[in-house]
């Protein structure tokens, strides 16, 4: 049987580390290899300071989303999220930003609301926001 040669065990043994490094980045990182199953739903802000896409949308303290995209819409900030799919989120529901610690992080916390409400669908917009308090003013 013929011997591999010196090239071809170095090419393998560098896209065997290249692979090793992408798996890395994306497991420290928290990025993902492919979106997360789950409902789209949206909320409209007067300011969102501190938030961003990627940022985590919680319910009771647990992880139940995450923010898609922000868009500017009519002078607002237009957060849509995506809400994982065992999550249900009924119509009186109540969003808000909050802090995560002193420095500043911050995340969405949704009150879900009353189960005897109709739950949410996708696409539906959570009409209950409590603006963030602007130091500044």
């Amino acid at each position: 049987m013929k011997e591999f040669s010196t090239e071809l065990k170095v090419g393998t043994f560098a896209i065997l580390i290249l692979l090793i490094l992408a798996f890395m980045t994306f497991k420290v990182g928290g990025l993902q290899w492919t979106k997360k199953a789950g409902y789209i739903i949206y909320a409209n802000f007067n300011n969102i300071a501190g938030l961003d896409e990627k940022t985590k949308v919680k319910v009771a303290g647990v992880e139940a989303g995450v923010i898609d995209k922000i868009d500017l819409y009519n002078g607002k900030a237009k957060v849509r999220m995506r809400i994982d799919s065992n999550v249900p989120i009924y119509k009186n529901s109540r969003v808000s930003i909050k802090s995560t610690c002193l420095m500043g992080d911050k995340f969405l916390d949704i009150n879900i609301g009353s189960p005897d409400m109709p739950a949410l669908g996708n696409g539906d917009t959570i009409n209950n926001v409590t603006e963030l308090v602007d130091v500044d003013r």
